[in-house]
């Protein structure tokens, strides 16, 4: 629909017909008032721009415009004013996503609520696939060249203006007829001879051809004919506008073919159906194969029982099959002409097949509905071309260098963007249209070429002198120091390519080039290296001065030849230099070889030789060039080295001292032999990488590894650690890590190495000896315990003998005096002097046990003993509502002991229990005693408080450790030694109610010999 139909039907219509015009017409539609704030929009502007239509009703169109064409708008909007409307002027609109929106504009003024034009409706057409289609013009012409087809265009007065080499090789004879501004009737009139004159199905004169020939030529009407060597043309007329016209010429002599033989016996049919060379199929009117020939089949790859039977919509590209099934159901409707069309098929392998295909309808009789036959051509091979004249295209944009096309007037066709930048001071002419040297002397102008300061034109004339003579790349310096060199070539078509680079690095390198060859010169000298070139036509083998010293002869005693340097050769080395120099020669590659030389003194000298064939490949002993440098000293200190890394490795063995490091190159972890040694691995199955070490590292200790090696990696810093490893037999090693980091003054690594040390024994050494240390430092704190013990007890010794004699004496005094004093008075002052003597006989026997004195064990009661301190034990405790419980066997014989130490015992051991129930909810001590196998008694203490830990029990009767606050930590060792010196043992075990249970023993009389 164009714009003006748009503002007539927009005009006229009712609002309900105007209201779904603007909501489904195709074009942009907007309405803005005076101020170009925009009222509405219909959905196809919604879409070209990226905006809700809320969102655009809250906009200008000045927001929507790029700042370039803000200016035009102002004049539009000028223009509106003036006369109504305008209409078809192109502008750019800017996309929400920040892209330009090419478009073609019509805007009228059209009635507000006032009737008065007080606001703006515009139509717009969106230009993008206009502008592309103008971009891919230029690469069609580039494809027309190669495509398969005749391609030729003729002007308003039928003149030829251009044509492919296939339209002029259809009529060799004639080709050179075939130039721009040929009529075409005389096109025709050279042609006739070489046709069978058939014309519309008739015979005709050579005047009357012609006629038909331009008439057909105006009308645009498709055509066949036959040239009189039996081939058959297809032509296709298209206008192009103001008088122009397309004329596109195939040969369809295959396609003819089996149209013709489609008209005879059906014999003959089947015969040319299946040699035909093009694809044939013939379809029912859905689309079901019922004959395919085998060029059809090979086409797809295809066998001919897994077409037959089905549709042709299976094989075609899917997004194809909707518009050619419209295209076929409209031939069946109106039961003319037939379809010529180009579609992809899917081959069996899955790639596209691109072909050309011409369906026409067949009568059949029985049917109602006409069959449909089909002419399948494999155009794949040109749409590749094309798709490659595209790539090319687009290589050429990418292209590092300048690129530029200019016609036979050299006016600019075509720059890529590298061309515009060599030019970018007068991008702004950069032109299609523009005359070279037009585009050059405004260049110059800006003074970037300094032959051209102060003499434009006559360098402008000099350099066009130039380019029309193409005498080559012409090379120059601009102002800014940069170097460009330029390039010009003719093209067929009378045209000229043309090339700019920047060439400034190469210049640069160019001079340093010159440098170095001067250096390397002096360097060879200073290096003595040699050098030697051998001519196979002459047969003739050259040495360098420096070559002549090495070897110890003189250019006046020795004439060098090839036998001549074999003499030369170590025999031992003759055979591998022979073979070294056939293959130098057979492959043409590069070859580095290294032997040795005998010379006339009888002098060994080792030599490095690189050479170069210059042969073909047929040649055994081609013509060559090579250096050759003396390696003696270098061999001498590489036999040195291995010496050297030999008695180091040895070291390493002896010492359990491995080293690695890691190659800078490639990051390698490379280890000496007795690192393998160490870790336990085959040097020939391990492959040393830092993943295939972290396995060997003991699991536990992976991660601080990791971690430290990562930390010393960032700081760039020496660093040594030590961790376990696995060896494969399953045991544990432990090794320590050096490493050592080498870097530049710059701080960059350039080398990271280390050692591995086997530290196994000397940790157990140090294990053993801490634990010696442990053992020294406990058995001195028993010493000093005994000691500490010893002065107590004498300390202690005499205020109670005091206290017990005090007590003693008010008992006497309470007995001797005529009042009567409460009994539990009298009861109270007997129990202190029991317990002061208990207490006395505690200290005389602390004194026994830390002492040298032996301790006196008399047969005893051992339950008496226990009813006996179990009264008083708990007193003191501070632990309230502990009930005790006795379980005494009756019937114990009698167990020597000393009572005290034995009484010091179970008070200590049920202070313990006590004290471990004060925070229980009930607190139950127990003390049972029972006779064990008839050898000795046993003694078990239990409460029920909340028991003790692994790691508790382990340290529980270690000197000076307590679980409790406050606590010494000696009561369980005392308590340990004294039923030890009895013969006995004393253990603990877990209370199955909760809770602990301490058990002793202690030796029958018979058992302990007393």
């Amino acid at each position: 629909m164009t714009h003006s139909a748009v503002k007539s039907d927009l005009l006229d219509a009712s609002e309900q017909a105007y209201r779904q015009l603007f909501e489904t017409n195709r074009d942009g539609l907007f309405v803005t008032d005076r101020k170009g704030r925009i009222e509405d929009a219909n959905p196809a502007f919604c879409r070209m721009v990226g905006y809700e239509r809320n969102a655009l009703c809250t906009m200008t169109v000045d927001e929507l415009t790029p700042e370039p064409w803000r200016e035009l708008l102002t004049e539009s909007r000028a223009n509106i004013n003036f006369n109504g409307y305008l209409e078809d002027y192109e502008k750019e609109f800017l996309h929400r996503d920040g892209s330009l929106v090419p478009v073609s504009v019509s805007a009228w003024l059209v009635p507000g609520s006032h009737g008065t034009g007080d606001k703006y409706m515009a139509s717009i057409r969106d230009l993008s696939e206009r502008r592309a289609e103008k971009k891919a013009h230029s690469i069609l012409f580039d494809a027309v060249e190669k495509v398969e087809v005749g391609v030729a265009i003729f002007d308003a007065e039928q003149r030829l203006e251009y044509c492919n080499n296939r339209f002029s090789n259809d009529y060799s004879e004639i080709a050179h007829l075939f130039k721009p501004g040929v009529l075409y009737k005389d096109i025709l009139r050279a042609a006739y001879p070489f046709t069978t004159g058939m014309f519309g199905g008739k015979h005709c004169e050579l005047e009357e051809y012609v006629e038909l020939g331009m008439h057909v030529l105006r009308s645009g009407q498709d055509f066949e004919y036959q040239l009189s060597d039996g081939r058959w043309m297809n032509v296709q007329d298209h206008s192009l506008g103001n008088g122009r016209h397309a004329r596109f010429r195939s040969d369809i002599t295959a396609y003819k073919q089996a149209e013709i033989a489609l008209t005879v016996s059906e014999a003959r049919f089947r015969s040319l159906f299946e040699s035909a060379s093009v694809g044939v199929t013939i379809t029912d009117a859905d689309g079901l194969y019922s004959m395919v020939n085998d060029a059809y089949l090979a086409m797809l790859g295809q066998d001919r029982n897994m077409v037959l039977g089905k549709r042709w919509q299976e094989f075609s590209h899917p997004d194809e099959v909707e518009n050619i099934e419209r295209d076929v159901r409209r031939m069946h409707e109106t039961r003319e002409g037939g379809l010529t069309f180009e579609k992809r098929f899917i081959h069996k392998d899955g790639s596209t097949i691109w072909a050309r295909v011409s369906v026409m309808l067949i009568e059949s009789e029985g049917t109602e509905t006409p069959l449909q036959a089909a002419i399948i051509e494999d155009i794949t091979e040109r749409k590749k071309a094309e798709i490659e004249a595209m790539r090319l295209r687009e290589a050429v944009d990418q292209s590092i260098e300048g690129f530029a096309l200019f016609d036979t007037e050299d006016r600019l066709v075509y720059a890529n963007e590298r061309w515009r930048e060599l030019y970018d001071a007068v991008r702004h002419v950069l032109v299609p249209g523009n005359l070279r040297h037009d585009i050059y002397r405004a260049y110059c102008q800006t003074g970037a070429i300094p032959q051209a300061v102060g003499r434009v034109d006559a360098h402008v004339a000099e350099e066009s002198e130039l380019w029309r003579k193409n005498t080559g790349p012409t090379e120059f310096l601009r102002t800014d120091g940069s170097w460009v060199r330029d390039s010009n070539y003719c093209l067929a078509n009378g045209g000229t390519a043309a090339t700019r680079s920047d060439i400034t690095e190469i210049k640069a390198r160019e001079i340093q080039l010159v440098e170095s060859e001067a250096h390397l010169e002096e360097a060879q000298r200073i290096a003595r290296i040699g050098s030697w070139e051998y001519s196979e036509a002459a047969g003739k083998l050259d040495w360098s001065p420096e070559t002549y010293r090495m070897f110890g002869v003189t250019p006046d005693d020795f004439q060098p030849s090839v036998e001549g340097f074999f003499e030369f050769v170590h025999p031992d080395d003759r055979d591998m230099v022979s073979h070294q120099v056939e293959l130098g020669a057979k492959s043409g590659a590069i070859y580095r070889y290294e032997h040795r030389i005998v010379l006339a003194d009888g002098q060994v000298r080792w030599v490095h030789q690189e050479t170069e064939s210059f042969s073909g490949p047929d040649t055994v002993l081609g013509s060559r060039r090579g250096t050759i440098q003396d390696i003696t000293e270098r061999k001498m200190r590489e036999n040195e080295l291995h010496a050297s890394r030999a008695r180091l490795e040895e070291a390493q063995a002896i010492a359990h001292i491995g080293s690695w490091e890691i190659d800078p190159r490639d990051g390698a972890l490379i280890w000496s032999d007795e690192v393998f040694r160490i870790f336990g691995r085959d040097k020939a199955e391990f492959n040393p990488t830092f993943e295939s070490f972290m396995m060997c590292v003991h699991p536990e200790d992976r991660e601080d590894v990791l971690r430290s090696i990562e930390h010393d990696l960032e700081e760039a810093q020496d660093f040594s650690y030590d961790h376990r490893i696995i060896l494969p037999s399953g045991e544990v090693r432990t090794v320590r890590e050096v490493s050592l980091v080498y870097a530049r003054k710059d701080g960059v690594v350039t080398r990271r190495a280390g050692t591995v040390q086997d530290i196994t024994e000397q940790q157990k050494a140090i294990q053993q000896l801490n634990i010696l240390e442990s053992e020294v430092q406990r058995r001195y704190r028993i010493n000093v315990m005994g000691e500490l013990a010893s002065s107590l007890a004498h300390e202690l010794n005499q205020p109670l003998a005091a206290v017990s004699n005090y007590v003693e004496a008010s008992r006497y005094i309470l007995k001797s005096s005529d009042q009567e004093f409460p009994e539990a008075a009298v009861d109270c002052l007997n129990n202190a002097v029991a317990q002061a003597r208990r207490a006395a006989g505690v200290i005389k026997s602390l004194r026994r046990f830390v002492g040298k004195d032996d301790s006196v064990r008399v047969p005893e009661a051992l339950n008496e003993a226990i009813r006996e301190i179990s009264a008083l034990a708990s007193m003191g405790t501070g632990v309230d509502g502990v009930r005790l419980d006795l379980e005494l066997a009756d019937g114990l014989p009698p167990v020597p002991i000393d009572r005290v130490q034995i009484q010091q015992v179970i008070a200590n051991l049920m202070r313990n229990a006590t004290e471990s129930m004060k925070e229980s909810p009930q607190r139950v001590l127990s003390i049972s005693s029972r006779q064990d196998s008839g050898h000795e008694l046993v003694v078990a203490i239990s409460d029920t408080g909340p028991g003790m830990s692994a790691d508790a029990l382990d340290k529980l009767f270690e000197p000076f450790h307590s679980s409790k606050p406050g606590g010494m930590g000696i009561g369980l060792t005392i308590s340990k030694k004294i039923i030890e010196s009895h013969g006995g043992r004393l253990w603990v075990a877990p209370n199955s109610d909760g809770g602990t249970i301490f058990h002793f023993s202690l030796p029958l009389e018979e058992e302990s010999g007393v």
